[in-house]
C-alpha cells in the first residue's frame, strides 16, 4: 500500500486543454455547431443537445444546472431509472447515457492537446502536456515511499506521462491484476477502455498499442497535436461480441451498474487511501453531485493517521474548502491545507515538501 496517494480531478486536466465539468457542455456544442464532432458522433451530440433542451423548463420549478455535465449526466441516469424523461419513449431515454459517454470521449479527443518537441536534437516527438509530464516525475521521485494515483479524469494525459518517463501504470482492472507497476486507479473509468459485450470485462488500449497507433512524425510546423484516443477503443474482444460501450462513470449520485464491473479498482483505491500517510488532492472540487468521493474517503481512510491532507484548487471564493472541512474529521482538520494554485504551481509545492524539487526538470530530455 502507497505511503503517497495523489488525487486528480478535471482542474489537473484543464492545463492539458480538457474543459472543466462547468464548461464541458459549453465546448461540447461549440464542437458540434462548428462541425467538429465528426459525422460518427454527430447524432449523440444531437440526441443529448435536444435532452437538454427538454430540461429548460424546469429552471421554473427546480435549480438543476442544466449547463453542468455532472448535473445533466444525472438527470439522465435518473431518467433511465425512473423511466420518464418529459415526452421521450423508452427507447429515447435509453440512447441518451450512450449518447452522453460519446460526447464525452469525443470532446477529450478534440479538446486535450500533446506538445510536439524536439529532445535533444533527436526528430519531433509527441510528448505528454507539461503539467503532467512534471507530475510524472514527481511520482518516479517518491517511488521509493510507495505511490499511487487515483483520478476521476477520464483523458490518458496521465497514462501517456507515466508511459514516456519509463513508468508502467497498473489499473487494477481485475482482483488478480498483480503489483507490478504504479497504481493508476481511474474511478469514473477512461476513454481508453471498453467493456466486452460478451465477457463483460474491461478491455484497456494499452499505452504500447496507442504509441504504435500515433508513429508518424508530426509536420514540421505542427507545435501540438490531438490524438482521438478514443477511437482506439470500444473493439470486440471475446468471439462474437459486438463491439463494446466506452467504460465512462457518471460523475454522479448513480453509480450501482457500474460495481460489478469496476469493483476491483474502487476497491484498490480504498486499500491505498488506508495506508496512506499524505494525501494530495490537485483540481478536483468535490462536486456536490457526487458523494461517491465521501464515502470513498470516510471508508478508505481507516487506518494510518495523516501527516498531511492537502488540496490544490484554482478556486479563490472559499467554497471548495469549506467542502473539504466539512469532510473531514478533527485529526485529519489538522493536517489540512488548502492552496489555491494550479496544477503547474501545485506540483512544485508539493515537490519541495517532499524533498524531491532537484528531480523535477520541465526539459523534454
Amino acid at each position: 500500500m502507497s505511503k503517497i496517494v495523489f488525487i486528480l480531478g478535471a482542474g489537473a486536466s484543464a492545463k492539458a486543454g480538457a474543459p472543466l465539468m462547468v464548461d464541458f457542455l459549453d465546448v461540447a456544442r461549440d464542437l458540434y455547431a462548428a462541425g467538429k464532432c465528426g459525422s460518427a458522433a454527430s447524432e449523440s451530440f444531437k440526441t443529448v443537445f435536444s435532452a437538454i433542451d427538454k430540461l429548460q423548463p424546469v429552471h421554473s420549478k427546480s435549480r438543476l444546472d442544466i449547463r453542468n455535465l455532472e448535473s445533466v449526466f444525472g438527470a439522465f441516469e435518473m431518467a433511465r431509472t425512473l423511466g420518464q424523461f418529459g415526452d421521450l419513449s423508452g427507447e429515447d431515454i435509453a440512447k441518451l447515457g450512450p449518447a452522453m459517454k460519446q460526447l464525452i470521449v469525443t470532446t477529450l479527443d478534440q479538446t486535450v492537446e500533446y506538445p510536439v518537441v524536439v529532445p535533444r536534437n533527436e526528430k519531433k516527438q509527441v510528448v505528454p502536456p507539461v503539467p503532467y509530464y512534471l507530475f510524472a516525475q514527481l511520482v518516479a521521485a517518491c517511488r521509493k515511499e510507495t505511490v499511487s494515483v487515483l483520478t476521476f479524469n477520464y483523458d490518458v494525459a496521465m497514462d501517456y506521462a507515466l508511459h514516456f518517463t519509463s513508468q508502467s501504470a497498473n489499473y487494477y482492472l481485475t482482483p488478480d491484476f498483480g503489483d507490478k507497476g504504479i497504481p493508476l486507479l481511474k474511478l469514473h473509468g477512461s476513454v481508453n477502455w471498453s467493456t466486452c459485450t460478451k465477457c463483460e470485462k474491461i478491455i484497456p488500449v494499452t499505452m504500447e498499442e496507442f504509441f504504435m497507433a500515433h508513429t508518424s512524425p508530426p509536420r514540421s510546423d505542427t507545435s501540438h497535436v490531438k490524438i482521438p484516443v478514443g477511437q482506439l477503443s470500444g473493439g470486440a474482444h471475446c468471439q462474437g461480441a459486438t463491439p463494446g460501450q466506452w467504460l465512462i462513470v457518471p460523475p454522479t449520485w448513480s453509480k450501482a451498474e457500474y460495481h460489478r464491473t469496476i469493483a476491483s479498482v474502487w476497491s484498490r483505491a480504498a486499500q491505498e487511501l488506508s495506508g496512506a500517510e499524505s494525501i494530495f488532492v490537485i483540481g478536483f472540487s468535490l462536486p456536490p453531485t457526487d458523494s461517491f468521493f465521501e464515502y470513498l474517503y470516510s471508508l478508505g481512510t481507516v487506518g494510518k493517521p495523516l501527516r498531511r491532507f492537502w488540496v490544490v484548487d484554482i478556486d479563490q471564493t472559499g467554497e471548495i474548502e469549506k467542502r473539504y472541512k466539512r469532510l473531514l474529521g478533527p485529526a485529519a482538520e489538522q493536517r489540512f491545507n488548502y492552496f489555491a494554485e494550479d496544477f503547474q504551481m501545485g506540483i512544485s509545492r508539493i515537490a519541495h515538501a517532499l524533498g524531491v524539487s532537484k528531480f523535477i526538470n520541465p526539459v523534454y530530455s
